[in-house]
């Protein structure tokens, strides 16, 4: 791969952090040399419970993972990556999340990350299910960008209440200064 000459450099940049394999999301906890002098990665996939595997890091995709909204607990945490000037790692680390709203992002397991990478969000129909329901949810995210509260508000990355929810049949009213983004919304209401 190009940039990583040695095993040594290559654990420098990636040991402890989130990575992709194949797609999912995993923890890389170790780099090596393999048999033919390639660079190896000893890695733990984050949404099964596997136990760790070796695999070339060429096999391995180190660019930066999706965030956005977790569901985490019994509210949705809009969390993203914090520009770290001395942060010379290429992966992902828990060190280098935030909260946009103030949590502790180490409080939120790694496979609930793991979740958010790989688009994995309930429907809004299931949202609005869950949120009518008496698990007293406060807060729940169906997509990375778009999360609605107990009481209806629609919130887009945690940055914008856009909208007001009917909690009763899923009708939606877009403030007129929120046109922008109706359209990605409505997509992602219909989606699964």
């Amino acid at each position: 791969m190009r940039g990583y000459d040695t095993a040594e450099y290559a654990a420098s940049r990636l040991v402890e952090t989130i990575i992709r394999h194949d797609g999912i999301p995993v923890m890389v906890q170790s780099v090596g040399n393999g048999v033919n002098g390639e660079i190896t990665v000893g890695i733990t996939n984050l949404m099964e419970d596997d136990p760790s595997y070796i695999v070339p890091l060429s096999e391995c995709d180190i660019n930066p993972v999706s965030l956005g909204y977790v569901n985490h607990k019994k509210s949705a945490h809009y969390i993203m990556r914090a520009p770290m000037r001395r942060d010379w790692r290429q992966g992902l680390r828990m060190l280098n999340i935030v909260d946009a709203e103030g949590m502790n992002p180490r409080l939120i397991p790694y496979r609930t990350i793991a979740q958010t990478i790989m688009g994995s969000f309930p429907s809004f129909k299931s949202c609005l299910d869950r949120l009518n329901s008496k698990e007293k949810i406060e807060e729940m995210a169906f997509n990375r960008d778009f999360a609605v509260n107990r009481e209806g508000d629609m919130k887009y990355k945690s940055l914008f209440t856009i909208g007001k929810v009917d909690m009763t049949n899923g009708n939606l009213l877009i403030g007129d200064n929120f046109n922008w983004v109706r359209e990605a919304l409505e997509e992602q209401m219909e989606a699964a």
